[in-house]
């Protein structure tokens, strides 16, 4: 936007502060009207000036905010809403208000903004609109739920507007119901369920939650969307299944028969290679159709050997697909390949300069995708200056890089950091805080003025939140560090890592309020799964939950990988978080959001 623009902004809201303070002389409307299709800001701006009229007086200033907002001016536009009183002004004007005001908080991805909008528009708000709008409105509606993580809400807005479209556009907004369903929880989609009576939406309902409820198995999938078809044979995704559906009918045939385990089952890393093993046995085992599925599997030790040899026995025996190997130097071996000759699952990650062979999919438990969440929470949620805390360690560095990236990518402030080892965490909270820099003042004004002084320290304000990375027993003593200096009220964000996986109420009460994000598996007390593992094994279960975890996971991406790759937005609910994949066939996790209450988690949005 031109100067001349800006300017005129300032003399608008100048003069609106005037208007509500000083008495104005009346100004005639002019006898020959401007030309309504040829309107400028500045023509606007003289019409704001030239009326008394509040609701002309918004009329035009809806004009200047649109005006604004097409130029991609979002500052100027936001400014000339904030001047609109939205519950004064008739319904159609709120309607335009909403248009403009919701666009402009999607594109910037403001959280708060979002949610704040949505929760003040009615249900039925935009049924008297032209076709065109409310298609607009509703698309607006649904990217603001799927941004703020109300995806039910969101397949159930393109559900209402689905009558709207015609032909592709149709078929598009086909795929895009389906998309938010496929986040959406398992047990959500069950409770609404029995609320529901629209035919449309009652059968998109059931045919996510039985997709969702049959995940382990290929077969139990297709036949309870069989079986959903039967029931729903009318239905818009029974005429024509969804991408993602209609490709997961094909993977039986494509499936790996042959699977070769390649993990490190000795050596100091034996423990986190049988948990893999055992994860993956057991959701196997758990599979009802394993009988007669013929999987072949075969295990490989990796330790004390170059992968690369490793890698050409098992060539030598022909297996569909390799699920290892777990140590970063082993993949690395790997890198310097060309192309591999049967898909490989890797259990870790190439460093983000490397380019990986052909056929090799990434997929681990990385620190750093959590950190990288914890930015798009943080910063949903308006937050914009943080302090970090993290362990004086090459892993805590790595953790730190990956926020502090992601975090200034967005403009986000880093106050100050630290990283704690366990003989220094009190000194460290107090100087993260500025604690020891209000007493040193006030060490200085006793020593100047020669006389006691009655003094409270004071912590520095200028914190939105507190970015907390440690593990339990750690995490355990700092929080109360942070009270003690005077930080109760700021909110304090962590990784998975704070939890130790098994409610400990007693112990971990001294953690409430921190928010933190944790995979299904970690806060599911229903998981058939992991309570068998947990019976049978309770010492490992409790040290390598996660890893158990993470072993379920393979086999349930085995013959999903391709699955993954070619549909844009597939995704697998899995047990250590919402699966998708990369362009570089690397699989990343998003994870839950809890918060610790009365010492136990609680699952939050």
């Amino acid at each position: 936007m031109h100067i001349n623009i800006k300017a005129a902004l300032i003399f608008l809201t100048a003069f609106v502060v005037g208007c509500s303070s000083t008495p104005t002389q009346q100004v005639t409307e002019p006898s020959t009207p401007i030309d309504e299709g040829i309107l400028t800001v500045e023509t606007l701006l003289d019409k704001v000036q030239q009326t008394d009229d509040p609701t002309t007086k918004a009329k035009y200033q809806l004009q200047v905010a649109d005006l604004f907002h097409q130029e991609m001016q979002t500052e100027q536009a936001e400014s000339v809403l904030a001047l609109i009183d939205y519950t004064a002004i008739p319904q159609p004007m709120q309607e335009q208000y909403m248009l403009i005001a919701l666009s402009i908080a999607v594109e910037e991805q403001n959280l708060d903004k979002i949610s704040q909008l949505l929760s003040i528009i009615p249900e039925h708000f935009y049924q008297q609109v032209p076709p065109d709008i409310q298609r607009q409105a509703g698309e607006l509606k649904a990217e603001g739920y799927d941004l703020t993580q109300q995806y039910l809400l969101a397949a159930k807005e393109r559900i209402n507007t689905s009558a709207l479209y015609s032909g592709d556009q149709y078929w598009n907004n086909h795929e895009l119901i389906w998309q938010s369903l496929s986040k959406t929880q398992t047990s959500e989609l069950s409770q609404q369920q029995g609320n529901s009576t629209h035919y449309e939406y009652k059968g998109w309902l059931e045919l996510a939650t039985s997709i969702k409820q049959n995940q382990i198995s290929l077969e139990q999938q297709l036949a309870a969307l069989s079986k959903w078809r039967t029931q729903w044979p009318e239905h818009p995704a029974s005429l024509k299944l969804p991408e993602e559906l209609e490709l997961l009918s094909t993977l039986p045939e494509r499936r790996p028969d042959s699977i070769a385990l390649a993990l490190p089952l000795s050596g100091p890393l034996a423990k986190a290679g049988e948990a893999i093993r055992d994860g993956f046995l057991a959701t196997f085992y758990a599979d009802k159709y394993h009988t007669t599925s013929n999987t072949e599997i075969t295990l490989y030790d990796t330790n004390k050997r170059r992968f690369t040899d490793v890698y050409q026995e098992i060539l030598n025996n022909e297996p569909d697909l390799i699920i290892g190997p777990l140590d970063k130097g082993s993949l690395m071996e790997l890198e310097r390949m060309d192309s591999l000759a049967i898909p490989v699952l890797a259990l870790n990650y190439l460093n983000d300069d490397a380019t990986a062979p052909f056929q090799l999919y990434q997929f681990g438990l990385s620190a750093e995708d959590e950190a990288r969440q914890i930015v798009d929470k943080l910063w949903g949620s308006g937050v914009r200056q943080v302090v970090t805390i993290m362990p004086e360690s090459d892993w805590g560095q790595r953790v730190y890089e990956a926020f502090a990236n992601s975090w200034q990518a967005k403009n986000g402030e880093i106050v100050d950091k630290t990283f704690f080892n366990k003989n220094n965490l009190s000194n460290v909270v107090e100087s993260l805080l500025a604690v020891d820099k209000s007493k040193q003042r006030a060490r200085s004004v006793r020593n100047t003025i020669a006389e006691s002084l009655e003094f409270t320290p004071r912590r520095r304000q200028d914190i939105d939140a507190i970015v907390l990375i440690s593990r339990p027993e750690t995490a355990r003593q700092l929080k109360p560090l942070f009270a003690f200096h005077y930080a109760s009220d700021i909110p304090i964000y962590s990784t998975s890592h704070v939890y130790s996986g098994t409610p400990s109420p007693q112990q971990d009460n001294d953690l409430n309020g921190i928010k933190f994000i944790e995979t299904p598996w970690g806060l599911s007390q229903t998981n058939a799964i992991k309570y068998q593992i947990h019976t049978l094994l309770p010492q490992r279960a409790q040290r390598y939950d996660r890893l158990f975890a993470l072993g379920s996971d393979t086999y349930t991406l085995a013959p999903r990988l391709i699955l993954l790759e070619r549909i844009s937005g597939s995704q697998v609910n899995g047990q250590t978080g919402l699966l998708t994949m990369n362009k570089n066939k690397q699989i990343h996790r998003t994870l839950d959001w809890a918060q610790f209450v009365g010492g136990k988690p609680r699952v939050t949005r």
